[in-house]
This record gives C-alpha cells, structure tokens and sequence, in this order.
C-alpha cells in the first residue's frame, strides 16, 4: 500500500485516473491480492479511492491524501509497524482511557460522544463511507477530550 500511497501523493495518479486491478498490483509489488485488498479497503475508507464494481478503482483525492490518513494508518504502513502489536498496545491503552472517561466527562461530552457513535452506526447502514470516517474521526476526538486531560 505504501507503494500506491507515494504513486498518488506523488502525481503518478491524479484525481479520477484509474488504479490498475488488484492483480496487477499484487505482481507488481510482489505480495498476495488478499494483502492488496486489504490496502486498498483501507484507502477507499479513507475517502482517497472509491472501487465500483466492473469498473475498478479510480481516485478520488488527491489533495487531502496525508490528511485523512491517520497516525495509526501511517505507521502502520510507512513505518511499517507490526498490525499485531498496535492491536496489543491499543488494547492495553483503551480501557485506560474509557476509564478517564468514566471518571471525569461531563453529560455533554457523553453526549458528544453518543452522537458520534450514533453517526457511524447510521453512515454503515447507508453504506457512506466518507462520512464514516469523518464520524469516526471525530468519535476518538471526543473520547479523548471527554477525558479532560490534556495529553
């Protein structure tokens, strides 16, 4: 995926130009197309392709590609971090930070927090990815600022 993140952000696919199949990707890269999939879920989550079926995968943009991959998503494939061990230290940190939570958010950042949640699960049902990922985005933003501590 790192591969056709740089392809992207550096010019070699411009906005609506269409990505090779996933084949052809996998050959090229020399890894599995079940490896390739799952990179190119994760891009078309974050609203940087869309895949319609039949027709491939085309860009969708270009301009907000760095922005809207997040610090987990960059790690993990420019730095390229084990998956296995930021599930390990995400599941030691969450409930530590829902603990915050529990002891110190007001009913209004609960609420906030509700609302997110609401948001996703709504945006899934319709299938509307963008804007799950801009309610889920913003869902981890409230967790963490319900915990009113500034790290």
């Amino acid at each position: 995926m790192e591969q056709i993140v740089s392809e992207i952000s550096g010019g070699a696919y411009k906005l609506g130009d269409k990505l090779p199949p996933e084949e052809a990707i996998a050959e090229a890269m020399g890894v599995s197309r079940t490896s390739v999939r799952e990179g190119m879920g994760v891009l078309r989550i974050a609203g940087i392709i869309e895949t319609k079926q039949g027709e491939g995968s085309r860009v969708k943009n270009v301009k907000e590609l760095k922005a809207r991959l997040t610090d987990s998503l960059q790690l993990l494939y420019q730095d390229k971090l084990n998956p296995f061990e930021v599930f390990v230290a995400r599941e030691r940190i969450e409930p530590a930070v829902i603990d915050l939570v529990v002891e110190n958010a007001t009913s209004e950042q609960v609420a906030c927090i509700e609302d997110y949640l609401n948001a996703m699960r709504k945006n899934v049902q319709q299938n509307d990815l963008d804007a799950c990922f801009y309610s889920n985005l913003g869902f981890h933003r409230a967790v963490a600022a319900a915990t009113n501590n500034a790290l």
